[in-house]
């Protein structure tokens, strides 16, 4: 027998971060409500970069970072959390 659980995990922000521009080169932005922190964890899950603030507005500097696929998750003041993917060339 096989059951399924529908439903949203409550650490979950209600409104998703946007990061642009994906690709990148070096600067992304980060958007979304009451930001906190950015943290970026390559393919591995080494955590590669991390920055905190405040506001509707993070920027992350992934200029001396090699070429690759990185995971940004993202943290708002109540403590939720997304996820997004940014590429770097």
């Amino acid at each position: 027998q096989t059951s399924f659980t529908w439903g949203t995990n409550e650490n979950e922000m209600k409104t998703p971060a946007s990061i642009y521009p994906n690709p990148s080169t070096g600067l992304v932005t980060i958007t979304g409500e009451n930001l906190r922190q950015a943290e970026v964890v390559n393919m591995l899950g080494q955590q590669v970069l991390s920055v905190q603030g405040e506001g509707n507005e993070l920027q992350i500097d992934m200029a001396a970072l090699p070429a690759g696929v990185y995971f940004v998750t993202i943290t708002d003041d109540e403590g939720r959390k997304c996820v997004r993917k940014v590429a770097k060339r």
